[in-house]
């Protein structure tokens, strides 16, 4: 499609919030259908040009990150939908206000790894959130000092 067509469509389908219907019903559709929406949410993470249409899904990611993350977070603890959580949850961290909103001020998510996620029984659950708390306090480190030194 061309660049008008595109932002367009990814206008008509944030404006219907498509992606946060997709996500709050990742449960109850199958595992083929789940991937597919993995999919179809890192595309949007990773959506580069046209400038435009980057700049609608900003505007959409950062009014919905609370959430996206909280909703990411909720899904760790479903051993069916865990690993998909994780695959999006360090899919966000490319995003500033969603990378952001991991390390609000109320520590939610790093609480939630830290106390539970890294401590599962599940081997599999286990390594994909210590890969995500990892990437949480790893990928913009000046930001994260910064969070924590405020927080310590």
């Amino acid at each position: 499609p061309k660049e008008d067509e595109s932002s367009q469509l990814a206008r008509f389908l944030l404006d219907a919030d498509v992606p946060m219907k997709l996500l709050s019903n990742l449960g109850s559709v199958t595992f083929e259908t789940r991937k597919s929406i993995v999919i179809v949410f890192n595309f949007l993470l990773h959506v580069q040009e046209p400038l435009e249409l980057q700049t609608i899904v900003s505007r959409y990611l950062r009014s919905r990150a609370k959430e996206i993350i909280r909703l990411l977070l909720s899904y760790y603890s479903m051993e069916n939908l865990a690993l998909h959580a994780g695959d999006m949850m360090r899919q966000c961290l490319v995003h500033p206000s969603l990378y952001h909103e991991c390390l609000s001020d109320d520590m939610v998510v790093l609480n939630h790894f830290f106390d539970t996620f890294l401590q599962m029984d599940s081997f599999e659950i286990c390594s994909d959130a210590f890969a995500t708390f990892r990437d949480i306090l790893t990928k913009q480190k000046q930001f994260v000092s910064e969070f924590l030194e405020k927080k310590l």
